[in-house]
């Protein structure tokens, strides 16, 4: 359960530096998804099917708000500094 708890993080904390929120919750969707068909492939009890998609869930969250509130607080002071603040993608 440690794996999936850190990558969802990870995941949680490229996503917080690069997009808005709206990513979140389709991603979340899917992860949840995918987790489910695992847990029934696999033949995982319920209790751990559903462990794991809330664990997911919540790392995921986690490391997109820890991400979002860097970006917000470092961002400002790199401006100051004279680098350029972290920006969102642009689709050209």
């Amino acid at each position: 359960m440690t794996t999936p708890a850190v990558c969802s993080a990870l995941i949680g904390l490229a996503l917080g530096i690069r997009f808005r929120f709206f990513v979140v919750l389709p991603l979340l969707f899917l992860g949840s998804i995918a987790l489910t068909t695992l847990s029934i492939v696999q033949e995982w009890p319920q209790a751990q099917a559903l462990w794991s998609t809330v664990l997911f869930a919540a790392a995921l969250q986690a490391g997109y708000v820890l991400s979002a509130l860097l970006k917000h607080t470092i961002g400002p002071a790199t401006v100051e500094g004279g680098t350029a603040p972290i920006g969102n993608p642009q689709l050209r």
